[in-house]
């Protein structure tokens, strides 16, 4: 989804929606973003971390 050129109001305003889409389809949804503003703050986490034989993914609880 290309964010750029939104503004704060309108970010925040997507973020809901995908919030919303998330919870009332019962759907997995993958956010990446580069942006450290407001994100989806979904339950749980997978973080992908970098190791020597790849990325490992973790699954962890929001906090």
């Amino acid at each position: 989804m290309p964010w750029a050129g939104l503004d704060d109001a309108n970010e925040a305003f997507i973020v809901v929606l995908v919030h919303k889409m998330a919870r009332e389809s019962h759907s997995t949804i993958l956010f990446v973003s580069h942006r450290k503003v407001a994100r989806p703050t979904p339950d749980p986490i997978l973080k992908l971390n970098l190791d020597p034989a790849g990325f490992q993914g973790i699954l962890a609880e929001n906090q």
